[in-house]
């Protein structure tokens, strides 16, 4: 099982609401930044509200590792088991090469 968390996504200081920076946390590789899940802004009055969830591990990564679901929880889950099938197709040197540039994520606890 993975260890993966959320926090609020701040960019150049700003608190974005409804918007989280998922974090993996691995004892091989500390804490790190491999997605977001965010409530859509973009939709007309008439759409439905969703949470849209991107994969984003600094390596390539394919279609279905994007998307969106209705409700923030099923966000979560969708991009939990997302993340176990991308993990079970990367090596472990594709995650090294991934986070070399990367610094670890300070985490509060």
């Amino acid at each position: 099982m993975f260890e993966l968390t959320l926090r609020p996504t701040v960019i150049n200081g700003a608190l974005y609401e409804d918007d989280y920076e998922v974090v993996w946390i691995s004892a091989q590789f500390g804490a790190r930044s491999i997605g977001r899940i965010r409530r859509t802004s973009e939709l007309s009055p008439q759409q439905q509200q969703s949470w849209k969830y991107h994969l984003q591990p600094n390596l390539p990564v394919p279609t279905w590792c994007n998307g969106s679901m209705r409700r923030l929880d099923l966000a979560i889950v969708t991009f939990r088991r997302v993340f176990e099938r991308f993990h079970a197709e990367t090596t472990e040197e594709q995650w090294h090469n991934a986070f070399k540039a990367q610094q670890p994520v300070a985490l509060l606890r």
